[in-house]
């Protein structure tokens, strides 16, 4: 059998002298551009599964990006990516850039093949209200960063 026991205990009320402070290195809102996008880090394209070491196939962990798999025309790769519903008529509506020099294919306007993904430092995907210098197309801007030079042998093995 189980009893029921009471304690009758009277809480004081203390001090109040805690405090929360909240601060950040990153601010949370970006205020200098509307742009919206992704950067896809270096920590992403070295341990996340790149299928054929193309970084392309990292774009679709960018919201609103869909891309579609290498396709070969004429006897050239390109490279075909849609941006929030933007169009693919067979002409590319997306600015690809390398190094923020352009890196797009002259006979379809699709993006050229990227570097080895251990020559890329990082890549960013502009989804919306990007700055007017990238013009031309609607869909968005693809801009891959090689890494730097280094007098110092390194590299990877598959």
């Amino acid at each position: 059998m189980t009893a029921e026991a009471r304690a009758n205990v009277q809480l004081e009320v203390g001090d109040i002298a805690d405090s929360v402070s909240v601060s950040s290195e990153i601010p949370l809102v970006n205020t200098s551009t509307p742009e919206l996008g992704r950067t896809v880090e270096n920590a992403e394209i070295v341990n996340l599964p790149l299928v054929n070491r193309n970084v392309y196939a990292l774009l679709d962990i960018t919201p609103g990006v869909q891309r579609n798999d290498n396709s070969i025309v004429l006897g050239y790769p390109e490279q075909r990516t849609q941006i929030n519903g933007s169009t693919d008529g067979g002409a590319g509506s997306v600015n690809y850039y390398l190094d923020g020099g352009s890196n797009m294919a002259g006979l379809r306007n699709t993006g050229n093949a990227t570097p080895n993904p251990d020559a890329v430092e990082e890549f960013r995907v502009q989804t919306n209200s990007y700055n007017a210098e990238y013009g031309r197309f609607a869909g968005g801007v693809i801009n891959v960063l090689t890494k730097s030079g280094t007098n110092q042998f390194h590299g990877s093995t598959v």
